[in-house]
Protein backbone atom coordinates (compact mmCIF):
# COMPACT_ATOMS: atom_id res chain seq x y z
CA UNK A 1 0.00 0.00 0.00
CA UNK A 2 2.67 2.27 0.78
CA UNK A 3 4.44 1.93 -2.58
CA UNK A 4 1.03 2.71 -4.25
CA UNK A 5 0.76 5.89 -2.64
CA UNK A 6 4.00 6.67 -3.34
CA UNK A 7 3.73 5.92 -6.61
CA UNK A 8 0.99 7.95 -7.13
CA UNK A 9 2.70 11.04 -5.73
CA UNK A 10 4.72 10.83 -8.24
CA UNK A 11 3.41 12.64 -10.58
CA UNK A 12 5.97 14.83 -11.79
CA UNK A 13 7.78 16.74 -11.10
CA UNK A 14 -2.26 21.41 -1.80
CA UNK A 15 -4.77 23.52 -1.70
CA UNK A 16 -7.42 26.03 -3.15
CA UNK A 17 -5.91 28.48 -5.47
CA UNK A 18 -3.58 26.18 -7.67
CA UNK A 19 -5.15 27.46 -10.84
CA UNK A 20 -3.73 30.80 -10.06
CA UNK A 21 0.00 29.56 -9.93
CA UNK A 22 2.50 29.76 -12.97
CA UNK A 23 2.41 26.20 -14.95
CA UNK A 24 -0.84 25.30 -13.33
CA UNK A 25 -2.89 25.51 -16.60
CA UNK A 26 -0.38 22.62 -18.02
CA UNK A 27 -1.72 20.50 -15.41
CA UNK A 28 -5.90 21.47 -14.50
CA UNK A 29 -7.52 19.22 -17.40
CA UNK A 30 -4.22 16.75 -17.88
CA UNK A 31 -3.40 13.63 -16.06
CA UNK A 32 0.15 12.39 -15.33
CA UNK A 33 1.12 8.43 -16.08
CA UNK A 34 3.40 7.72 -13.22
CA UNK A 35 5.77 4.49 -13.77
CA UNK A 36 7.60 3.53 -10.70
CA UNK A 37 11.25 1.41 -11.17
CA UNK A 38 8.86 -1.67 -10.15
CA UNK A 39 6.88 -0.89 -13.15
CA UNK A 40 3.33 0.32 -10.96
CA UNK A 41 1.70 2.58 -13.25
CA UNK A 42 -0.40 5.51 -11.49
CA UNK A 43 -2.53 8.25 -13.09
CA UNK A 44 -2.98 11.43 -11.54
CA UNK A 45 -5.77 14.26 -12.66
CA UNK A 46 -5.72 17.51 -11.57
CA UNK A 47 -8.72 19.87 -11.15
CA UNK A 48 -8.66 23.24 -11.14
CA UNK A 49 -9.74 23.62 -7.21
CA UNK A 50 -6.61 22.00 -5.99
CA UNK A 51 -8.35 18.17 -6.39
CA UNK A 52 -6.07 15.14 -7.65
CA UNK A 53 -7.40 12.10 -8.65
CA UNK A 54 -5.14 8.90 -8.30
CA UNK A 55 -5.76 5.89 -9.74
CA UNK A 56 -4.11 2.58 -9.60
CA UNK A 57 -5.74 -0.15 -11.30
CA UNK A 58 -8.74 -0.31 -9.92
CA UNK A 59 -8.55 1.55 -6.79
CA UNK A 60 -9.44 5.19 -6.68
CA UNK A 61 -7.90 8.06 -3.67
CA UNK A 62 -8.86 11.62 -4.27
CA UNK A 63 -6.26 14.17 -2.54
CA UNK A 64 -4.85 17.62 -3.29
CA UNK A 65 -2.15 19.42 -5.41
CA UNK A 66 -0.56 22.54 -5.20
CA UNK A 67 2.24 24.75 -7.11
CA UNK A 68 4.84 25.94 -4.51
CA UNK A 69 8.31 27.22 -4.73
CA UNK A 70 8.54 25.86 -8.11
CA UNK A 71 7.42 22.19 -7.09
CA UNK A 72 4.29 20.10 -7.35
CA UNK A 73 2.93 18.61 -3.93
CA UNK A 74 0.49 16.25 -3.18
CA UNK A 75 -1.75 15.63 -0.38
CA UNK A 76 -3.17 12.49 0.07
CA UNK A 77 -5.23 10.79 2.92
CA UNK A 78 -3.32 9.49 5.86
CA UNK A 79 -0.01 10.17 4.19
CA UNK A 80 2.89 13.11 4.51
CA UNK A 81 3.04 15.79 1.55
CA UNK A 82 5.37 14.53 -1.84
CA UNK A 83 6.55 17.27 -3.34
CA UNK A 84 8.40 16.85 -7.15
CA UNK A 85 10.23 19.31 -9.00
CA UNK A 86 7.95 21.53 -11.22
CA UNK A 87 8.94 24.31 -14.20
CA UNK A 88 6.03 24.14 -15.67
CA UNK A 89 7.94 22.94 -18.81
CA UNK A 90 6.36 18.98 -19.46
CA UNK A 91 4.98 19.13 -22.52
CA UNK A 92 2.13 16.03 -23.39
CA UNK A 93 3.69 12.92 -24.43
CA UNK A 94 7.05 13.50 -22.52
CA UNK A 95 8.72 11.54 -20.45
CA UNK A 96 10.92 12.50 -18.21
CA UNK A 97 12.35 11.31 -14.86
CA UNK A 98 11.62 13.01 -11.47
CA UNK A 99 12.88 12.21 -7.98
CA UNK A 100 10.25 13.40 -5.50
CA UNK A 101 11.19 15.39 -2.08
CA UNK A 102 11.38 11.93 -0.03
CA UNK A 103 14.01 10.56 -2.67
CA UNK A 104 11.27 8.35 -4.99
CA UNK A 105 11.93 8.25 -8.36
CA UNK A 106 9.33 7.80 -11.16
CA UNK A 107 9.36 7.79 -15.47
CA UNK A 108 6.68 11.07 -15.59
CA UNK A 109 4.54 11.25 -18.46
CA UNK A 110 2.08 14.58 -19.29
CA UNK A 111 -1.29 13.08 -21.05
CA UNK A 112 -3.93 14.74 -22.71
Amino acid sequence: MKRFFLAAAVSLLAASGALAQPGADSLVGHSVRSVAPDGTTTIVSFEADGVAHLMIGNQHITGMWSLQNDQLCFDWPGRARECWPWDGSLRPGVTVTATSDQGNTRQVTLED
